[in-house]
């Protein structure tokens, strides 16, 4: 039976009710509802909130009771299935490997796990080499998936993940831009056509993997010479797991117009014409993200350029647009990212430039 008690009083030329009760959990709580002309009728209003209250409570008392011994390993298909309806492939696989993670958890019942067991897991990944940012992300995904288990779940009443402890990497690795003489350079020794292909699109129109293998016929406009990215090539929720096959892009400033310079425009010209153009459209007849940017770096470490990767040639293409003097938004807008980032990702150009500007200003 549900406990509480109702009380009416006159408010603003009428009545209110308040009815405090116990919910599941033990704690009083209050609902309450006022403009009633009667003082009766705000009592009759009460009782009908408070039969409605006992459904809710009894609910969650079940819920809770069927919930009660189910291990975290249950706990992950449940939430898994859950967000698939919600979000995109490529985010439920990161779950997925954030879950992996904490493996160790998997037979331990959800009102067990403690942060004491968290900071566990947190403490091996820290022994295994693994990065603080990786460990970061793995840690914010898994917060988010306790907090359904708090709510609307309600397996738990308070989620572990709390004050738990993240080794912070000594340094962090600014990325690599290359300077126009090294791009050309790059370029130049890759000798497999499509990855060179690929890697002039990325370092001259700075588009993401994705975006690059998800160009279509009708995405290539020769007479306006731009690029109109809609779509990208990524990892898609299926029934039995994962597919690749076409999707939305990372953001709504993703949606975007690029330039194609006159050689970028050649050699894709040049592309297409010896390469075979899928049923689907796709310029890149090239399936697997993970495997392709492997054999990209691989193409560029034999051309002497070790610490590269295609996001390193995206980087380049926005950090040469600034050293030439356009502005962050300008930037922002043609990477399809937002201005904030740009700004944090790019500051430390602009204060080479300003180095530069000093030395010629001393100079003259």
């Amino acid at each position: 039976m549900l406990e509480y008690n109702i009380t009416t009083r006159r408010k603003d030329k009428g009545y209110q009710y308040i009815v405090s009760y116990k919910n599941e959990d033990g704690e009083w709580k209050q609902k309450s509802k006022q403009g009633f002309k009667l003082d009766r009728d705000a009592k009759a209003a009460a009782q009908k909130r408070v039969r409605k209250l006992e459904e809710e409570v009894e609910s969650k008392k079940k819920i809770r009771e069927e919930y009660k011994g189910k291990t975290f390993k249950e706990f992950k298909k449940m939430f898994i299935r859950h967000v698939s309806l919600h979000r995109e492939g490529n985010t439920i696989h990161n779950y997925d490997t954030a879950f992996a993670a904490f493996d160790s958890l998997d037979d331990k019942a959800m009102i067990e796990i403690e942060p004491a067991d968290i900071q566990e897991c947190v403490d091996k990944m820290i022994e295994k080499g693994l990065k603080s940012s990786t460990i970061l992300t793995y840690l914010g995904k898994i917060k988010a998936a306790f907090k359904y288990a708090v709510s609307p779940f309600g397996m738990i009443d308070e989620s572990p993940v709390k004050d738990i402890t993240v080794k912070k990497d000594k340094e962090k690795k600014e990325k690599r831009a290359l300077t126009e003489s090294e791009r050309d350079d790059l370029l130049s020794k890759i000798t497999d056509e499509t990855y060179y292909m690929i890697s002039m699109i990325a370092v001259k129109c700075g588009l993401r993997e994705g975006e690059i293998l998800g160009i279509t016929t009708d995405i290539i406009n020769f007479k306006t010479h731009m690029l109109h990215l809609h779509q990208q090539w990524k990892k898609l929720k299926t029934k039995d797991g994962y597919k690749y096959g076409f999707g939305a892009l990372k953001s709504k400033k993703s949606y975007r117009d690029v330039h194609m310079a006159k050689d970028v425009e050649d050699e894709l010209k040049q592309y297409m014409k010896c390469h075979p153009i899928g049923i689907d459209g796709r310029i890149f007849a090239l399936t697997n993200l993970s495997g392709i940017s492997g054999a990209l770096s691989n193409a560029y470490k034999k051309a002497e350029y070790n610490d590269i990767s295609l996001h390193n040639l995206r980087h380049t293409y926005a950090t040469l647009l600034i050293q030439n003097g356009l502005d962050f938004e300008t930037v922002a807008k043609l990477i399809g990212d937002n201005v904030k980032q740009v700004e944090e990702t790019y500051a430390h150009v602009n204060r080479d430039m300003m180095k530069n500007a000093i030395a010629v200003i001393d100079r003259v």
